[in-house]
This record gives C-alpha cells, structure tokens and sequence, in this order.
C-alpha cells in the first residue's frame, strides 16, 4: 500500500510534484500520475488502480481542479471512504486561490498559497501528520518576531518579486505530458540558459507542409498522422492521398496515439451526439455545416435560406432562441466556432460529421446546403454590385458544389452554381478559377442534360469568353457555334 494518492489537474502538474518530492523526501510514499502512468495504459483502470493502493487522497486545489469533471470523481471517492474525517482519508492542500463548495467546504484543509518554500514544505509535512503537532521548541516571544521573504523563484507556487508572465498553463490543454515533462526537466537542468530542444523529430519534407494545412495543423490529427506514417514507413505525401480518398477507412484501422484515449474520430463523434442529446437541432446544424466551406458561414445565409432546408432545421432556424440554443450546444463542445456574424467549422468535424452518415443522409444534407446556396448566390454574377455577396459565398459555392457532384445529386443545380461562379471569377479576372468552374460546369451538364440542352449552351458561352480573353480565338468561335446551333434548336 502507498501512503498518499495525489489528486490534480493537469494545469496544476507542478504543484502536484513538488508535494509528492516533499512527501516522498520525508519518508511517505506516493501514487502520481506524471511518474507512474506510462504510455499505452489504460488512463482509467490506472486511475483505479492508484486509488485502490493508497491509504489517504490528497486533494490539490485550485479553480481548474473544482472545475474539472475527472477529479471530481476522485476527490468524492476519497469523501465517501471516511465522511466524518476521522481516518483522515481526504486531505486537501491548496495551491491556488480558491472557494470551496459544497462537500468540500467544512473539510481542514492546508494552504499553501502566498507561503515560502520552507514554510510550505513544513505546513504540508505537518498536515499530511494524523496526530497532534506539538513543537519541539518554545515558539518565540511575539515581540521578538522578526518577518523574513525567501525568493526562491523555482517554488512553483509562489511567484518572484518581479513576475511578467501573465498566465498559468492552460488547464484546457492535454497530451504530450511526457514531452512537457522531459523539456521541464532539461530546461531546469542548470545547464546554460540557450538550450536546443527538438519538439518534432520530423524534417518543414515534400507533403508535410499539405498534409499539415489539409488536417488544419491539428495538434491530435497531426499526432494521429504521424503514427500512421512511423508505423508503415509511408511518405507524407502518400498519406495525404491516402487521407483524401480512404480517410474513413483510416480512421478505422489506424492504432491509438500513445498520448491519446481516443482516435480523433471517435473523440469527435462522442462530442456530436453530446451535443444532439443536448440540443437535437445541433445536429442537423452541424450535417449541414459539414457540405459547406469551412469558415465564415453568414448567419443570414442560414436564416434567410431556412426554407431551402429540411423541415426540423427550417423551423429551428427560423426562431432565433431555438437557433441560439443548437449554435450553444455545438460551441460548449468545441465543435464550432462563433463570430458575431459568422459560424466556423473546423475541416476535421465537418469530415467526422459526413463520414459518420450514412449515404442516404449524406445525400440529403448534400442537396440541402447545395439549395441554401444557390438560392443565395446572385444569379447576375457579371455585375459588380453583386460582388460582395458572390465573394462572401464563393468559398460555400465551390464546397457544395464539390460535395453535390461526388455524390451525384442535382446535377442541374451543380452546373448552374458553377455557371454563375465561373462568371463571376472571369469578372474578377481570376481566368484559371474560372476556366476550372466552367469547364466542370460544362462536363456537368453535356452528361447529365445532353450535348443539346440550353443550359449547356451557358456554360459554352462562357468558356467561349474565357478563350478569347486568354488569346484562344479558334476555340472561342468553335463553341460560339455550338451555341449557335443549340439556340436554333430552342427556336
């Protein structure tokens, strides 16, 4: 048996080894999770495991640790062993300024906050002692006292006379404890002051700068590649092919990164249906947020297209409580991002998100954001007044529109969007955007409506444009035939 469990947050991972160095100093025996839970171990049968094999808890608190969901649990454990406090089961030592509630409130704690080094080390000594704590000399007269500050800067809960750094970590922040830990201790080796440390072991190598951008430079998808590409020995850029055209299968079979409980999928997919139970509506906000572009998605676009949509998130977005809830629920689970007039998504959640329907679904939620945008987009793309809104929603364009063609709806709508976005961007002076937009607009059309239709002959017209603004004129008074022939038709 140990004689203490140390509790804490990951934000107070300092405090907490400084108590168990102190502790174990002075004789006693810890249970720590920075020291004794090693890569590849299950976090929670650990967990368990510690607490079994210790006598006492000790509690180290601070406003992350009364915050946190997990230490909660073990503090509450230690409660429920001893409720009255006689076997001095829980002992809770605070590092941080911090107001205790509930169950915690009656219990004696120690305080280490504003105490030197020296007096912090005797105060936790003395309290971790279950029987009385009688001096062994006469205290000194209190008129004789004298004050005196140590400034021992490398106390972790005490700050120097002069402090500019503003924050503490970041308790959000997980993983890589290992790592944070091995530069900790390299960093305060003594050694001089300018030392090199390798965060990645990785070599700027052709693929990695695109395989970054495409996982949106995501600390646990970035994790998740790299132990795929150790493992097999692939190529950044093999990977990102891999990424691109098999990503659910990847997800599927690559194994666990070692700092990490979960794969990002399957961590994704737990925060979504929290957040459906939560908010149903978020869901359906979320799938169709998943067929547009990433970032800056206008809120009047949602609004104001809400009859293009599914009859559940129609209504929702139609009544702004209902709307502000379902955008609530998706934002307490990280799953998006709110600016004033705009939602963001991250490229991974919306991935996640699709690839966790089935294909009916995807299909649906496809034709929906393909309808919403355009119904939105100006029709008279060529005119510069409408500029500012075809900028505003090209990028939502191009992502419905890729995502309608892949999965084969709508085609008509795919080739008209594209029609108007290819106009626009000619008129911007954008020439290869909107080469590449007509000419798919154009390959849309002639195999869904026939070579003959007339809204094949738009798309020849403004490929026509675009040849001779680059200089091709033979091409351009080819298609302007086809054109020519197509209208006699329609006459």
């Amino acid at each position: 048996m140990k004689n203490f469990f140390i509790s804490y947050s990951n934000a107070d991972q300092t405090s907490a080894t400084w108590i168990a160095w102190q502790l174990e100093q002075a004789g006693y025996t810890t249970v720590l999770q920075a020291w004794d839970f090693r890569p590849g171990g299950n976090f929670v049968l650990e967990m368990q495991r510690a607490k079994a094999q210790a006598k006492r808890t000790i509690a180290v608190l601070s406003p992350a640790y009364l915050a946190g969901r997990f230490t909660q649990a073990e503090w509450a454990a230690a409660f429920a062993e001893d409720p009255t406090g006689e076997k001095g089961a829980l002992l809770p030592v605070r590092v941080e300024e911090c107001e205790l509630e509930g169950l915690l409130a009656p219990i004696i704690y120690v305080d280490l906050v504003g105490l030197t080094e020296e007096a912090a080390t005797a105060a936790l000594l003395g309290g971790v002692e279950r029987g009385r704590v009688k001096p062994s000399v006469a205290p000194p007269f209190p008129a004789d006292a004298v004050r005196s500050v140590a400034r021992k800067p490398s106390f972790p809960v005490a700050h120097p006379e002069v402090w500019n750094v503003p924050h503490r970590r970041k308790p959000d922040f997980t993983g890589r404890e290992s790592l944070l830990q091995a530069l900790r201790v390299a960093l305060t080796s003594g050694q001089p002051i300018t030392l090199t440390q390798a965060i990645s072991g990785l070599g700027d190598e052709p693929g990695a700068g695109e395989l970054a951008e495409e996982l949106g430079d995501l600390p646990l998808a970035l994790e998740q590649a790299a132990a795929y590409i150790e493992r097999t020995g692939e190529s950044f850029s093999g990977y990102l092919g891999l990424f691109r055209s098999r990503r659910k299968h990847l997800w599927k079979t690559e194994s666990r990164p070692g700092d990490y409980p979960k794969t990002v999928a399957t961590t994704w997919s737990l925060s979504i249906e929290r957040a459906r139970e939560e908010a149903p509506a978020a869901y359906d906000l979320l799938m169709l947020c998943a067929y547009l572009g990433p970032d800056s998605i206008p809120k009047d676009l949602l609004r104001e297209g809400k009859k293009s949509l599914p009859r559940s998130l129609s209504a929702v977005l139609g009544d702004t409580l209902q709307m502000d809830q379902a955008i609530a629920a998706l934002l307490s689970h990280s799953l998006i991002q709110v600016e004033e007039d705009s939602l963001s998504v991250h490229r991974l959640v919306q991935a996640v998100s699709r690839d966790k329907a089935e294909e009916d679904a995807q299909k649906v939620w496809a034709k929906a954001a393909l309808r919403l945008v355009s119904g939105a987009f100006p029709d008279e793309s060529q005119d510069v007044r409408t500029w500012p809104q075809c900028k505003r929603l090209l990028p939502h364009a191009l992502a419905v529109a890729d995502h309608a063609q892949r999965l084969k709806v709508l085609p008509k709508k795919v080739g008209w969007l594209l029609n108007v976005v290819g106009t626009y961007l000619r008129g911007r002076g954008d020439l290869a955007e909107a080469k590449a937009a007509c000419e798919r607009a154009l390959a849309i059309g002639e195999k869904a409506l026939g070579p003959d239709h007339p809204d094949v002959a738009m798309s020849l017209e403004n490929m026509a444009e675009l040849y001779r603004k680059t200089g091709r004129v033979k091409e351009a008074d080819t298609l302007e035939k086809r054109v020519a022939a197509i209208r006699a038709i329609e006459r």
